[in-house]
C-alpha cells in the first residue's frame, strides 16, 4: 500500500456503503474508535476485498462485513505492480 491514509478514507466511505442497509447510527460501528482497516485483505480479480470477522466492526448479530474496492479507485493507493493491467 501506497497510500494507507488515503486507503482509510476510501475503505471508511465503501464499509458505510455495505453497511446501508443496517438502518444503524454510523457510530454505532467500531465502537467509538473510530473507522480503521481490517486485518484481513485480499487482492482479487475486481480490486481490494476486505474483511470484518463478526463483531469486529459491527455488532455480532450482524455477521461478517465484506466488500471490495475497485482498482479504479486505487490508483495512487496501492503500488502501480498491484494495480490491474
Amino acid at each position: 500500500i501506497a497510500d494507507t491514509t488515503a486507503l482509510k478514507k476510501i475503505g471508511e466511505v465503501a464499509f458505510f456503503e455495505a453497511r446501508k442497509e443496517d438502518d444503524m447510527s454510523k457510530d454505532m460501528y467500531f465502537w467509538d474508535a473510530g473507522y480503521f482497516l481490517p486485518a484481513n485483505m485480499a487482492l482479487t480479480e475486481k480490486g481490494l476485498y476486505f474483511y470484518y470477522n463478526p463483531y469486529e466492526a459491527a455488532p455480532y448479530a450482524l455477521g461478517p462485513t465484506e466488500y471490495t474496492i475497485p482498482y479504479d479507485q486505487l490508483k495512487g493507493v496501492l503500488q502501480s505492480d498491484y494495480l490491474a493491467k
